[in-house]
């Protein structure tokens, strides 16, 4: 529990911006990746947009896809903060797996930015999930499993390897978000997310 509540809390600080300056540069910067997409958005138009120097942009990110790197990994985070919410009111582990995963899938398939690029400039976010993908699967893995960590029985950590797991449950999410319908995760279907979960991804979650 203890490790979990670390690696969240390291999480955070590496996250979310270390100042106010860095706030806005990120802010303005989804603003405008969402609004005119990435090929079209400069880092003087950020400046711009944020108020500030060019110089200063480049002070904290060195180029555009460093920036485009930032803006993703927040959003993300937010993302799964915003999962831990909604789930707080379910206390029944095994519902809360499957609520978990419904809900993660349609946030990823639904988030504007995401969405977005994946339509219009995926060349720009396919190698942040594929070839250059290695932080955001390290990232997503890690969280993954500081949250199994604290709602599965604590019997199964010693026979179950939690770190697999997690990467198996990430790697999942991707496949779904890249790759949509089929059997497993057809759109506008979460009868059929859940029943993925509760049949399939569960039992090995439960060491079943």
């Amino acid at each position: 529990m203890a490790e979990s509540a670390l690696f969240v809390s390291n999480l955070e600080k590496a996250i979310e911006p270390a100042n106010e300056t860095a706030t806005h540069i990120l802010d303005a910067a989804y603003a405008l990746f969402l609004e005119f997409g990435l090929r079209k958005t400069t880092m003087e138009d950020v400046a711009k947009r944020a108020k500030i120097g060019r110089i200063t942009v480049y002070r904290h990110y060195a180029d555009k896809p460093t920036l485009f790197q930032a803006v993703v990994m927040r959003e993300c985070f937010r993302a799964m903060q915003d999962v831990e919410r909604r789930l707080a009111q379910i206390h029944d582990m095994e519902e809360r797996f499957v609520s978990g995963f419904v809900i993660v899938v349609n946030g990823a398939r639904k988030h504007p930015l995401i969405s977005r690029l994946l339509e219009t400039e995926p060349e720009w976010l396919l190698p942040y999930l594929t070839t250059k993908g290695e932080a955001m699967l390290r990232f997503g893995s890690q969280y993954v499993a500081s949250t199994l960590r604290q709602d599965i029985d604590q019997s199964l950590l010693a026979t179950t390897n939690i770190d697999l797991l997690a990467e198996m449950l990430w790697r999942l999410l991707h496949s779904i978000l890249l790759t949509p319908g089929g059997l497993m995760a057809p759109p506008k279907d979460d009868a059929a997310l859940r029943h993925v979960a509760k049949s399939f991804l569960l039992p090995l979650v439960m060491g079943k």
